[in-house]
Order: structure tokens, then C-alpha cells, then sequence
């Protein structure tokens, strides 16, 4: 057996097969996450709500703030990913890369259109070894395009993992980038945003990330600080279970200034959505009133799309 992977990736994939259970169209489409998360997945997130949910799925059990917020923020992310990949195949990308893969079931539930690209799955080996193993068992043998890579970053560059399971660097690629940039030092952001700049013209970046207002307020709380109301609370309570994790938010994008951002780095902005956006909510989640979705969906966090120019 591996070393314990990633339970922050454990906690995602919990929160899309808890959304995945949601009726239409407020559902999580990675109905495979719900597969993968079995007895020995939920004992490594006990006594979080969502695990309760997956144990125990009652209307009570689900109406927690907390299962609320998480469900539907992954709701938000995965669709606004899933688009961006159909997309991307449509123009041409022959290659996805996935990097802090986690737990991503893109390669089997989008099987059908990924049929004569490239999937890189690039990871910590701990995550990637047991989500290896699960995923055979839960789901079968993987996808004959599919490449497991796992890597240290202590020792290794992405460019270099690639390059060594032959990802080319002149064809059309879509990099995702789910969940990762808050875990970062803000150098290992910036190198690696850089570095896609330079690959094929035409290729995307997807990828999420915390303002660093958030970071700010985060390192308040750890001082003594008392976030005000109910959600500012919510959301800091569980911070400081993913810190307990060993896995603490410590990088944010300037706030407000996405763009510029990712411009500086090279890339060209397309989008940035906020994810307790109305508008996140009027696309991803069947709302249609103009006031915030009624969840506690995080502040302070986003998705954004950026291309290599041409």
C-alpha cells in the first residue's frame, strides 16, 4: 500500500460526488468521483460534512452549510473546466495535461472525444499511486491514452517529466490546473504560468485560484484575528482543518488583477469567473434572479482561461 495521498484531493472528489447526487440541472457532471470514493477515500476526511454525506445521505446531512459550499463551488469549477476541454478538442488540441491531477476522471468520462490525443496525469507520487489503484478497481483499466506521471518537485520540472513520456511541446495542448495554485509558493505559480507561455500557440491554461486578500485574512485568523459573520467564519474553520491537513493556503493572485497577471506572465487573459459570482450561478447552477446564489459558496477564489498568443 502507498503512502496516504493528498486528503485535500480526497475532499474535492468528495465534493463532486456529493454534487453528482444534486438533481438537474444543479448536478456535478463527475459522476465517477462517487465510484471512487470508497470506505478507506471517506476515513481519510471522518467527521468532515461531506463524508457524512457520503455515508449518510439525508436531506439534513446535505443542507450543511459546508456541503452546500463545497458541492456547489465544485459544480461551478468542473463545468467551467469540462467546456474549456470539449473547446479545446473542437480547435485541434492533440495533447491535455493535468497537472496536481488528484483525482480528475476527465480521461474516462470524456473517453469518446480524447480518443487519438495524449492525457498526462502528472502528480505527488503518494495521490497518484492510490488513485491509480482505486481507479482500477472502481472503474477499470485506464484509458489506453492516458499517462501517469508522477513527479517531485523537489527534484524535477514539469518540462522534464513531460519531455520524458513525449509530450511535444509544438502541438496545441490544454493545461488544467485544478486545485493547486493556493498550495504554492508564489514562484512555482509564476514559473509554471511562464513556462506554458512558451509552448504551442493556440494552447490554454484552466486554472483556479485564492485572492491574496483571502491569504491576507487567512494569516490574520492564524494571529488571533476573528473573521465577522457566519461565512467568514465557516470558510476560516475550514482552512484551519486543511492547515491541520498539511496542506495550508499560502499563495493568492493580486486581488482583483487577474489579468494583468496572467498578461505580465506571458499568457493572454481570456476570462476570470468568480465563483460566488451571480453570474458563476446563473451559468452552472440553474439561477436565475439577479442577487447571490443562496450557499455559502467561497469568496475570494476564482477560475480563470488564459491562451499562449499567437
Amino acid at each position: 500500500m502507498s503512502a496516504q495521498p493528498s486528503r485535500t484531493s480526497i475532499w474535492a472528489a468528495s465534493a463532486r460526488a456529493v454534487g453528482s447526487r444534486f438533481d438537474e440541472p444543479r448536478r456535478n457532471p463527475d459522476s465517477l468521483a462517487d465510484k471512487l470514493m470508497g470506505r478507506e477515500e471517506r476515513a481519510m476526511i471522518a467527521g468532515h460534512p461531506l463524508a457524512n454525506v457520503l455515508d449518510n445521505d439525508t436531506p439534513e446531512n446535505r443542507q450543511s452549510p459546508e456541503v452546500q459550499s463545497a458541492a456547489m463551488t465544485l459544480i461551478v469549477r468542473t463545468k467551467f473546466i469540462d467546456e474549456r476541454l470539449v473547446r479545446m478538442v473542437r480547435a485541434g488540441a492533440t495533447q491535455v495535461v493535468i497537472m496536481g491531477a488528484g483525482w480528475d476522471t476527465r480521461a474516462y468520462r470524456f473517453a469518446d472525444i480524447l480518443r487519438g490525443l495524449r492525457v498526462f496525469e502528472v502528480d505527488q507520487p503518494a495521490t497518484q499511486d492510490w488513485k491509480r489503484r482505486r481507479a482500477t478497481e472502481a472503474l477499470g483499466p485506464a484509458p489506453a491514452n492516458l499517462v501517469y506521471l508522477p513527479i517531485d518537485f523537489r527534484t524535477q520540472t514539469l518540462a522534464d517529466v513531460l519531455a520524458s513520456a513525449g509530450y511535444d511541446p509544438r502541438q496545441k495542448t490544454l493545461f488544467i490546473w485544478e486545485g493547486v495554485t493556493m498550495y504554492l509558493p508564489e514562484q512555482a505559480v509564476r514559473d509554471t504560468l511562464h513556462w506554458i507561455s512558451k509552448q504551442a500557440k493556440g494552447s490554454m491554461v484552466v486554472f483556479d485560484f485564492a485572492y491574496s486578500a483571502l491569504i491576507d485574512q487567512i494569516a490574520r485568523a492564524q494571529l488571533g484575528e476573528q473573521p465577522e459573520g457566519d461565512r467568514a467564519k465557516l470558510v476560516m474553520d475550514r482552512l484551519r482543518q486543511i492547515a491541520g491537513w498539511g496542506e495550508p493556503w499560502i499563495f493568492g493572485v493580486p486581488t482583483d488583477e487577474s489579468a494583468k497577471y496572467i498578461n505580465d506572465l506571458g499568457l493572454e487573459h481570456r476570462e476570470t469567473l468568480g465563483m460566488a459570482s451571480i453570474e458563476a450561478a446563473h451559468r452552472y447552477l440553474a439561477w436565475t434572479e439577479d442577487r447571490p446564489f443562496p450557499a455559502p459558496i467561497r469568496q475570494m477564489y476564482a477560475i480563470a482561461e488564459a491562451v499562449v498568443p499567437a
